[in-house]
């Protein structure tokens, strides 16, 4: 995993690395719940954020290759399209990798994606959960997700996503669920 982090470190601020790895710590431990493979989770958890950090002329440069609408970015920013541009930057770099891997990471952002699975509702909620954050709910939420309730804690999360979204005037993209 460690080589795995060296790749990572160049692509991401000190504070979203630490971010990163926190999730990473989350996704091993809810793998052992969900019964996901501890690998796939732990580089899920890693790489997640891989593109975060990315100004605007770089993440540009990758909604072109994606042909996504400029204008989409421009309304939605680096908040959904993170986890699009980072999967894509995921895939180019790692080609082999679990296909679970790469869409868990493009739908982290809550945009809309195929392939949701339980490798994916983990790390929405792991990305909540680490660490470095915390936030009024976290208890409530952390409880029902190491008590095996994902489908309960999925729908929580979605509901005070939204209602976050909302309160920061971030406008909720036609591509969410």
């Amino acid at each position: 995993m460690q080589d795995y982090q060296r790749i990572l470190k160049p692509f991401v601020s000190e504070k979203t690395f630490t971010h990163s790895i926190g999730v990473m710590n989350e996704m091993a431990k809810l793998a052992e719940i969900y019964s996901l493979p501890v690998e796939d989770a732990k580089l899920a958890g890693l790489f997640h954020d891989i593109a975060k950090d990315f100004n605007t002329a770089e993440a540009m440069k990758y909604i072109v290759e994606l042909k996504i609408d400029p204008k989409e970015f421009e309304k939605y920013s680096n908040v959904y399209l993170h986890g699009t541009i980072g999967a894509h930057v995921l895939h180019k770099l790692y080609p082999e990798l679990n296909s679970d891997i790469i869409n868990a990471v493009r739908s982290h952002t809550f945009y809309a994606s195929d392939g949701e699975n339980n490798l994916s509702w983990c790390l929405h909620l792991a990305d909540v959960l680490a660490p470095t954050r915390e936030w009024l709910g976290m208890k409530k939420l952390r409880s029902m997700v190491y008590e095996g309730e994902l489908e309960r804690s999925s729908l929580l999360l979605i509901g005070w996503l939204i209602e976050h979204f909302n309160n920061a005037k971030v406008p909720i993209s036609d591509y969410l669920y």
